[in-house]
């Protein structure tokens, strides 16, 4: 029998706070009980496998070398809603197509079937997709919204969004491109009519603007690299003074780049991408290209299923609107080889359920969790039942994602200094020690 739905707004006025404040005080009086003195079981509260996500996407996973990015933003996903053991629907836009029919499809049976939350990407603001967006918030089901539309995010009712803000993104690459004493650039559009790839256009405008220099706009098919090939190189042809591109999306890259050297303007043009696929992080190595930008998009679907997986289950998030992964500029200053690159561009880590899973860009090796170890240094006094709950909390975490954590408390008094060589000890112990968290009472001890 499908559970009634709980009473939530989705706003982040304290009214909302008032509404579910019973709420939040029984569930926190249940974990604490529970870890306290076990005698009640939270099971009866939540019950994680019962819980239905809908992740809805304009972007189609293909194992492709040259479009990494749904891949492994479908590859956060499902290791995250495997690792948390709940229900994954999956449903994407044709491949290479925005079809806002189809995401309109997916969005009512989101509704239909009484999603417990949506995840949903934002590539247009089409009146008939907006619409059906903000019917999933009307009908009290939990909406956050992902990779694409943070400029659009609150029209939804999203109740956060995870990426990043596509215009901040744009100018940032604008001033990486302009430090190098370019003053006229050339945007790559392979995803027309998409409102993160305009909003990056106009991004890049304002920073050039800033410097008295200027910018143009051509849309390519980043799937037809001969025809996309042809269009910036006539583009190229047209205006000698360009000496700069900034690449609006990662599929432009092997097109440009041959227009590029086909021209001869490859040493006088400053490039800078988004995102990345085989050749740029080829290109970043051999210095052919400034800089990427990159989201981190395994990171962002595995954060953002989480996050609205934990809402779904017990009302708790974050109190934030934007949960950013991104503008990351990855440099080949950062790295020596390409799988140091892959770390830094936020390749994922292995399948759990298939052990000869790897990343399909050539040297991108996966990550296997068992390999983490992460240790929590707390401030906390034993038995304290402010500290059961995160240390709950923590082990619990580390039960889902198969990883070794391990809490390292105060015992029965505070004493920061005996904290303080504790932290020491563990900074000596990277890298084999993959990471630490540390609570931070006094900083001029623990600073």
């Amino acid at each position: 029998k499908k559970k009634k739905k709980k009473n939530w707004k989705p706003n982040y006025t304290s009214t909302y706070v008032k509404t579910n404040m019973k709420f939040y005080v029984v569930l926190l009086l249940c974990v604490a009980v529970f870890v306290d003195f076990g005698a009640a079981q939270c099971s009866t509260c939540i019950s994680r496998p019962d819980t239905v996500l809908f992740v809805i996407t304009h972007g189609t996973p293909m194992a492709s070398a040259n479009d990494a990015f749904w891949f492994d933003f479908n590859q956060g996903v499902r290791h995250a809603t495997d690792a948390l053991r709940i229900t994954l629907e999956y449903r994407t836009s044709p491949f290479g197509v925005v079809d806002v029919d189809q995401l309109v499809s997916a969005l009512d049976e989101a509704i239909s079937r009484q999603a417990d939350a949506v995840l949903l990407t934002l590539p247009t603001d089409d009146p008939a997709f907006i619409a059906a967006a903000q019917r999933v918030s009307d009908a009290n089901i939990p909406l956050f919204t992902v990779a694409a539309g943070y400029s659009i995010a609150d029209q939804v009712g999203s109740l956060g969004h995870f990426g990043m803000d596509d215009h901040q993104a744009g100018y940032d690459a604008g001033v990486l491109l302009r430090e190098t004493g370019a003053r006229k650039c050339l945007a790559i559009n392979s995803a027309a009519g998409t409102l993160y790839a305009n909003d990056r256009a106009a991004g890049l405008a304002r920073a050039m603007e800033e410097v008295s220099g200027s910018s143009q706009v051509i849309t390519i098919d980043g799937f037809s690299v001969a025809q996309a090939q042809n269009t910036i190189a006539a583009a190229l042809a047209a205006d000698s003074a360009i000496d700069c591109v900034l690449l609006l999306e990662h599929l432009g890259v092997t097109p440009a780049f041959r227009a590029l050297e086909s021209s001869g303007r490859l040493a006088s043009t400053a490039v800078v991408s988004f995102d990345s696929n085989r050749e740029t992080l080829s290109r970043l190595l051999s210095g052919d290209m400034l800089a990427t930008i990159s989201q981190q998009q395994y990171s962002q679907a595995y954060m953002a299923a989480t996050v609205a997986t934990l809402f779904a289950t017990t009302l708790n998030r974050p109190v934030n609107t934007l949960y950013q992964t991104g503008p990351v500029p990855i440099f080949a200053a950062n790295a020596t080889s390409t799988a140091e690159l892959c770390v830094l561009a936020g390749h994922p880590r292995c399948d759990p359920n298939d052990p000869t899973d790897n990343h399909v860009v050539e040297g991108c090796p996966c990550m296997r969790t068992e390999d983490i170890q992460l240790e929590i240094y707390a401030h906390s006094v034993d038995r304290t039942p402010f500290w059961l709950v995160p240390i709950a909390a923590m082990q619990t975490a580390a039960e889902d994602h198969l990883l070794q954590a391990t809490w390292i408390g105060m015992g029965e008094s505070i004493d920061l200094n005996r904290m303080a060589e504790n932290v020491r000890t563990a900074a000596s112990r990277l890298p084999t020690l993959s990471a630490a968290g540390v609570t931070v009472p006094d900083s001029s001890i623990l600073g």
